[in-house]
């Protein structure tokens, strides 16, 4: 691709393969923060609004355990950092809670 003839406000068109339980945590943290889920995984993929994979991870809507397995921390750890981030636990969303929303 000849990135010279790319203006800015341009949009690329971009297929992924995720497990559906992240898709559904992207849809509700999108739905959470008022925006469309492609500009919310577009700031998560880029890192702009989150740098930090615990901050990341928390806002697509993973607990403090699965946060702890994806990044190889301690649960302990990641728990103090983001209590430091002034982030809230994420609670763990049922099967039930997921079929309800669809």
């Amino acid at each position: 691709m000849d990135k010279s003839k790319l203006v800015c406000g341009e949009h690329m068109k971009v297929t992924l393969e995720i497990p559906d339980r992240v898709w559904w945590r992207l849809v509700d943290a999108a739905e959470k923060q008022g925006k469309s889920t492609s500009e919310l995984m577009s700031q998560v993929a880029t890192g702009i609004t989150h740098p930090d994979p615990i901050e990341r991870l928390h806002t697509i809507g993973y607990t403090d355990a699965e946060i702890a397995a994806q990044t190889g921390l301690l649960l302990r750890t990641v728990a103090e950092r983001r209590r430091r981030l002034g982030l809230p636990p994420n609670k763990r969303t049922s099967k039930r809670e997921i079929r309800r929303a669809a």
